[in-house]
């Protein structure tokens, strides 16, 4: 069997990461990548020895990328061709019209995020294109969550649907750096309580309406602090907001790292603050670490937290319920231990990369 993925591979996508850590543990058919620019992932199937073809989107029109896809895949076409967005989607679509048959598969790893104006018009446009091709084209539609399964099951056939959760590989989630290490080369005391946030800065993931619970939180925990590790349009907003709260002193912002999963290891409590999620990898690994997780409870988060059993989720959406739920961590030390051992084993249980390529495998095999 012979599949072809097609993505994006921009940096911040985590979901490409863990596309990266799926594809090189499966041995079971050939695969080959084609991305769209050159970023971490592009390095990492490198590196693992995949079958990876960069075709540059930021030096070439779409119909030049068109073009040099269907010359790649002409000389060696694919059972199954698996895209990742929307521009993939299309890509996929109008190559499986130049005389060879593929099966199409798409995966949806989350939501649209949230704009207004000229953006709001186009990403309408993208939108209805997208779907138009999905239910006329595609053979089948790979959700990250139940939750977006069911937005698809709305115009599309159960058969044609069905979720695989993103996932993680515990055995790659070990930390290079002793977390002591970490907190002296970050400026931060030991007997710290540090709150990490890992995320783009954008709209979708409500870092104000974090900044706003922090600010409630600093107030009943003196000797805490904030780490926001990413980078992103609304960097400079809220650092002023972080002024404005008069926490700036105590938030700080790390921009892109290399080092997330040693920074992760080094604190003590994980902050999700976003209005919607699919499955973010972010948790997953914070989980695998032993890390106890405060959540809004968006997306397919619910899918993999048990609320006070694996971690802690916000039904209400308001600072005030957000800080009382972490100031709970804060202020019970066995609990916060009791939820990220429980939170660790269920990733062992129900989110390993091994049960994700199974699904896989089975989806293709039926295909």
């Amino acid at each position: 069997m012979k599949v072809c993925h097609i993505v994006s591979g921009d940096l911040w996508a985590g979901p490409e990461s863990q596309l990266a850590a799926l594809l090189t543990s499966i041995k079971n058919y050939t695969v080959k990548v084609v991305v769209l620019n050159k970023g971490r992932l592009y390095n990492e199937l490198q590196e693992a020895g995949i079958d990876v073809t960069l075709i540059d989107e930021n030096e070439l029109s779409f119909f030049k990328i068109l073009e040099a896809l269907h010359n790649l895949l002409k000389k060696d076409p694919p059972d199954i061709l698996h895209s990742h967005r929307y521009k993939e989607n299309l890509l996929a679509t109008l190559v499986s019209f130049f005389g060879y048959h593929y099966y199409l598969v798409q995966t949806v790893h989350g939501t649209t995020e949230i704009h207004s104006g000229i953006k709001s018009l186009k990403l309408k446009l993208y939108l209805g294109v997208n779907y138009a091709a999905t239910y006329l084209c595609f053979n089948h539609v790979v959700t990250v969550s139940n939750e977006i399964k069911r937005f698809y099951r709305k115009f599309l056939p159960e058969k044609r649907v069905s979720a695989i959760h993103n996932a993680v590989d515990p055995k790659k989630i070990v930390p290079k750096k002793n977390p002591l290490t970490v907190r002296e080369e970050l400026g931060v005391k030991n007997s710290t309580h540090l709150f990490t946030a890992v995320g783009r800065l954008v709209p979708v993931k409500d870092f104000p309406f974090l900044l706003e619970s922090m600010f409630k939180i600093f107030e009943q925990a003196p000797d805490s602090a904030l780490l926001v590790v990413g980078d992103g349009p609304e960097k400079e907003s809220l650092q002023n907001l972080a002024q404005s709260l008069g926490i700036e002193n105590r938030v700080h912002f790390l921009g892109f790292r290399n080092d997330v999963l040693d920074i992760v290891n080094s604190t003590n409590t994980v902050v999700i603050s976003s209005l919607h999620e699919g499955i973010p990898l972010a948790l997953l690994e914070a989980m695998s670490l032993g890390k106890p997780v405060v959540s809004t409870s968006v997306g397919g988060i619910p899918e993999v937290i048990e609320d006070r059993i694996s971690g802690l989720l916000v039904l209400d959406r308001s600072p005030e319920a957000f800080a009382k739920k972490a100031l709970k961590l804060f202020n019970d030390p066995k609990l916060a231990n009791r939820l990220g051992d429980n939170a660790q084993k269920r990733i062992q249980d129900r989110f390993s990369l091994e049960s994700q390529k199974q699904k896989f495998l089975n989806l293709y095999r039926s295909l």
